[in-house]
């Protein structure tokens, strides 16, 4: 009983130093922005799974729970987008944040469009505020006349 005690106790000290190890080791901001834009594209993903199957409407109409919960996720995860500091990255690093932000703008502008069709106004002022965000982001990037 005593040996299964201290086994526990170590496999325990063990798991305390990996978790403040990996507390303490923090990612660089291009691996953060990478991360944040798989998933980004991925919660986009889901989103326009669930704007496609809403019926055409010329009207306004209520946003169902489920984008409203996808998109609150997609916010989130554009906003951590644009706050990525590539400060001390290289012009490659750079570019991968760049070429991120724009395949992002171009994917939110095509979801807003799709909602756009559905009636789905709120989730559209959504998509377009954080498609001017990305591209507000890629211009203080980007050299003048690189868009």
């Amino acid at each position: 009983m005593l040996q299964r005690s201290r086994r526990s106790l170590t496999s325990q000290l063990a798991v305390l130093a990996f978790l403040a190890a990996a507390h303490n080791a923090s990612a660089s901001p291009v691996t953060d922005f990478q991360a944040r834009f798989v998933q980004t594209t991925w919660c986009l993903a889901q989103v326009e799974a669930l704007v496609r199957v809403q019926p055409l409407s010329a009207v306004p109409v209520t946003v169902p729970e489920a984008i409203v919960s996808w998109m609150a996720l997609v916010s989130e995860d554009v906003t951590g987008l644009v706050q990525a500091s590539p400060g001390g990255a290289t012009d490659e690093q750079k570019k991968v944040i760049a070429t991120g932000l724009k395949t992002t703008a171009a994917t939110l502008q095509d979801l807003s469009s799709l909602a756009r069709n559905r009636g789905l106004d709120a989730t559209v002022l959504t998509l377009d505020a954080l498609g001017s965000s990305c591209r507000m982001t890629l211009a203080r990037l980007s050299p003048r006349g690189e868009r």
